[in-house]
C-alpha cells in the first residue's frame, strides 16, 4: 500500500494528537488526493456524519469498499470551511453549487436545513440553495 500512495507521517502524527484534525493520501499513480478527516467524539455533528456515511464497494473488484460523506454532508460541511474562510473561497462555493445542483431533490432537504439551523448556517444553505436553482 505505501507504494501506491504517499501519506505523510508527520501530518498523521498531528492530526492523531489532536494539533490538525485532517491529512491527506495521495495516489501516486494517478496523483488523486482523498481528504481524511478526524472526528471528534464530542462533537455531535461529527457524529452525525459517520452514522450516515455511505459504503461504496468496486464492481469489479468487491474485496475494495470504502466510506463517503452523504452529499447533504458534504454541502453542510463546505459551507462550514466557506464561514471559516470569511466566504471568500470561490472553490468552496462552487463545490456547495455543484453537489446541490447535481443531487437536487433526492437531498434530504430536513435533514440539511436541520443541522443549517444547529450550525448556524441558514442564510448561506438559503442563499446556495438559491443559486442552485433549489427551492424547498
Amino acid at each position: 500500500m505505501q507504494r501506491e500512495f504517499y501519506i505523510s507521517s508527520t501530518s498523521v502524527a498531528e492530526a492523531l494528537s489532536c494539533r490538525m484534525t485532517t491529512f491527506n493520501v495521495i495516489h501516486l499513480e494517478t496523483s488523486i488526493k482523498a481528504d481524511i478527516y478526524l472526528i471528534r467524539s464530542d462533537n455531535e455533528y461529527e457524529r452525525s456524519q459517520l452514522a450516515r456515511r455511505q459504503r461504496y464497494t468496486s464492481d469489479d473488484r468487491p474485496e475494495l469498499s470504502f466510506y463517503l460523506c452523504t452529499p447533504e454532508d458534504i454541502i453542510l460541511q463546505k459551507l462550514v470551511w466557506y464561514r471559516l474562510g470569511r466566504q471568500q473561497s470561490d472553490k468552496q462555493w462552487r463545490d456547495i453549487l455543484g453537489v446541490l445542483k447535481l443531487q437536487g431533490e433526492s437531498l434530504d432537504f430536513t435533514y440539511l436545513q436541520n443541522w443549517a439551523e444547529r450550525l448556524s448556517l441558514t442564510p448561506l444553505l438559503a442563499q446556495a440553495q438559491t443559486e442552485a436553482g433549489l427551492t424547498t
